[in-house]
């Protein structure tokens, strides 16, 4: 199927049905929240997204969104499903680079992520321009078809955009060959050294009133069982306490298979604390934590409580790369 036979626009709230539909027969029994109609017009109608789709005769035969995240000035390009009958014809490229284009225009844009789930789709965002760089990999948080998955993590700087970007002035995963070799070489970035803000952990979350001092995200009714700590309200100053009162935290999530947490990378102890507790550091996000003008690297934690081999679709060697490139 050509790409000129269709009509590429921003979505409208009508089609909010259309858009759950290409989801529900792109991932079955899953977590995937696009599913929802409501959840696609409620992102649509608030401006949370920006959904572009493709058009065939008043049909909806693939779209794709940005979700922006004015916490920390990102936008994720996300949530692309193209009906298997309009695959191969570069309208995926199309709507995906129409929606970096959009991305690199605005303001509020310092970087861009993505999470790929296939080899096709890591291809297509490394294609783009600017090109989609792989950081890591999520842990395998989501499910699909009733099948726990990995997805890759990638990244690319708005170049429209200056910002100052910082490294820890002390030792940090920032200084090791792996991430000068694979994430600052190949992005482009010559951060400098400065002190970290005093964070933990960041993130965009609430506050729960009887589990202060943490907030988390966690849907009990969400297949994939997965808690997301997003930031740490204590004034403690010691990672073996914060790590002791994290884990006792997590351990009263029972039925909670995957759990994960962005941590600043100068807070090499309390990260060493959290692989001793069954992390593993998933993913290395430069320039991901925006504190008044400047932007400081974040590693991803992640711990997995599940005993299936998460499917990978084509991105294990990523997976596998960053695993012993961000162990110890």
């Amino acid at each position: 199927m050509t790409t000129k036979a269709l009509t590429i626009r921003n979505a409208a709230p009508e089609d909010s049905s259309s858009i759950a539909h290409l989801f529900q027969l792109a991932y079955g029994e899953s977590s995937h929240p696009c599913k929802d109609a409501q959840h696609v017009r409620d992102g649509i109608c608030s401006g949370s997204t920006a959904w572009r789709v493709a058009v065939d005769q008043d049909r909806v035969v693939a779209c794709v969104t940005l979700l922006v995240n004015v916490w920390n000035h990102s936008w994720e390009l996300a949530r692309a499903v193209t009906l298997p009958e309009y695959r191969g014809g570069g309208l995926g490229t199309e709507l995906m680079q129409c929606s970096v284009d959009e991305a690199c225009t605005s303001s509020w844009c310092d970087v861009i992520v993505g999470f790929p789930r296939s080899r096709t789709m890591l291809h297509i965002v490394s294609g783009l321009k600017p090109s989609m760089l792989p950081v890591g990999h999520d842990g395998a948080i989501n499910v699909a078809n009733g099948t726990r998955e990995y997805h890759a993590i990638t990244y690319t700087p708005n170049p429209g955009v200056r910002f100052r970007h910082y490294i820890p002035a002390g030792p940090s995963l920032a200084d090791s060959e792996f991430v000068r070799n694979n994430i600052f070489g190949p992005l482009g970035f010559s951060p400098e050294r400065a002190e970290y803000p005093p964070q933990w952990v960041v993130g965009d979350g609430i506050e729960h009133p009887d589990l202060k001092p943490f907030s988390f995200g966690y849907d009990p009714f969400c297949p994939s069982d997965a808690i997301e700590i997003t930031s740490y309200g204590a004034d403690s100053r010691d990672a073996d306490q914060m790590a002791r009162e994290l884990i006792l935290m997590l351990d009263s999530f029972y039925h909670a298979r995957h759990a994960r947490l962005v941590v600043l990378a100068d807070k090499s102890d309390f990260i060493h604390r959290l692989m001793d507790a069954g992390f593993e550091a998933t993913a290395y996000l430069p320039a991901w934590y925006l504190h008044r003008t400047a932007r400081y690297d974040c590693v991803l934690m992640v711990r997995g409580r599940f005993f299936e081999e998460p499917a990978d679709h084509g991105v294990r060697d990523v997976v596998e790369h960053f695993r012993h490139g961000l162990g110890r």
